[in-house]
């Protein structure tokens, strides 16, 4: 299966639901669920939502695959 988050093919993969947007479904892999990361499109989704304190620590520590999340794709 892929990894929600890092995009690689997985032989084992956890499912759980997100920390920031629990209706979302995620299936994560041990190295992505040992760092407690959140797919990047669901932390740029939460800070448009206006919530951006809750996903402060995801983007200080990067905690997500890609590149780095700028202001600019929070406000659009």
């Amino acid at each position: 299966m892929i990894c929600s988050v890092c995009k690689r093919n997985r032989d084992n993969v956890t499912p759980k639901q997100s920390d920031l947007m629990p209706s979302i479904r995620l299936f994560l892999c041990n190295e992505c669920l040992d760092a407690g990361k959140e797919p990047r499109y669901v932390i740029v989704l939460v800070a448009r939502g206006g919530d951006a304190l809750s996903v402060k620590s995801y983007i200080k520590d990067h905690r997500y695959v890609g590149e780095a999340i700028t202001a600019k794709e929070m406000l659009v």
